[in-house]
């Protein structure tokens, strides 16, 4: 594992044991991971999915999309495409050439980090950590597109 990985597991393990990952029986040989996130196009950039992946997985936001769209019944899609009505959205890699295991921990970790930042992110898993900070929960529950679309866009502005 990358030493500064190791380091942040080290920093953070208690959280990240939390988020409900099996860091350990994870392959940690092959580099073929990354960490990407998903945000409105603005200054600054206002984030709104975290997520690893290996070849396309990125792209799933615009798959859902584009489901959406053949099927306006589907939910999955619905917050991404109303960003992508509203805003213009865009993807980067966080991290790159990472083993399952690095990818796992430096997903945790940006979704904590993003959240602590107070980006209301549309991510359905939550670390444990986050989910007990009651404080955090309640402001992300005030932005989450289910409880309330107006304010959900409102953020992004």
């Amino acid at each position: 594992m990358q030493s500064f990985i190791e380091d942040i597991y080290l920093k953070h393990e208690y959280d990240l044991d939390m988020f409900g990952f099996e860091v350990d029986s994870c392959n940690d040989t092959i580099n073929d991971f990354y960490v990407y996130a998903w945000y409105i196009k603005s200054n600054p950039k206002k984030y709104f999915y975290v997520g690893k992946g290996k070849k396309d997985r990125y792209k799933h936001i615009l798959w859902d999309i584009n489901v959406l769209k053949k099927n306006p019944k589907k939910y999955k899609g619905k917050p991404y495409k109303l960003l992508q009505d509203n805003f213009e959205i865009e993807y980067e890699f966080l991290y790159k050439e990472l083993t399952e295991k690095e990818a796992i921990i430096l997903e945790a970790y940006s979704i904590m980090k993003y959240l602590k930042n107070k980006e209301p992110l549309l991510n359905v898993i939550l670390p444990c950590a986050i989910m007990q900070d009651e404080e955090l929960m309640k402001y992300r529950d005030g932005y989450y597109y289910e409880k309330n679309e107006e304010k959900f866009l409102e953020y992004y502005k």
